[in-house]
């Protein structure tokens, strides 16, 4: 196995633990993850909405990482993992630079012992790890430029089969069926 594929691997599993403990932990109580919400200094009509749009992107990241049906899907959960911990990771420097009158923390499990500075490390190496696996896992797809190009510099580009429908039809059988 490769060096890439081995921190590839890494990552994913990760990601994988860091999102299906959190999501399965909101799921698990969903009236107190409500209740924490609605608490967040964030405006109340999002919590409805937050109360079941993250554990469902969370766990869309862990299907994404855990049973990839190609790399393609890999790199999506990468992105999905990254865009995540961005928001938490904004949420949370907000709350370290004071900008809310209060800081509740709906966090959960190990990171609910966690100072707001902590945390921030916390989401500031999940953030890492996640740009990390978006970066290799980019590279190992083979980075396809907008033209089909890859870094190997073949261009894989879809049969064309307009092609053969057109030399068919203009094809002699084709005009004796026609007269």
């Amino acid at each position: 196995m490769k060096t890439k594929s081995i921190i590839i691997t890494l990552v994913r599993l990760t990601l994988i633990a860091l999102w299906g403990s959190v999501a399965v932990e909101k799921l698990w109580d969903l009236s107190g993850f409500h209740s924490i919400l609605r608490r967040q200094p964030i405006p109340e009509w999002s919590a409805d909405i937050l109360f079941w749009l993250l554990p469902l992107l969370e766990l869309g990241a862990v299907v994404l990482l855990a049973w990839p049906q190609n790399r393609t899907r890999i790199y999506q959960g990468m992105w999905l993992s990254a865009v995540l911990m961005l928001g938490f990771t904004l949420f949370i420097l907000f709350g370290v630079l004071d900008w809310y009158e209060k800081r509740p923390c709906g966090c959960g499990s190990i990171i609910n012992g966690l100072s707001w500075k902590e945390h921030l490390w916390f989401n500031l190496t999940f953030l890492t790890l996640s740009w990390t696996g978006i970066i290799l896992s980019k590279k190992q797809r083979g980075g396809a430029d907008k033209d089909g190009a890859t870094e190997g510099g073949s261009a894989k580009r879809p049969i064309n089969t307009t092609g053969f429908f057109l030399n068919a039809l203009k094809s002699k059988d084709y005009e004796n069926v026609k007269n």
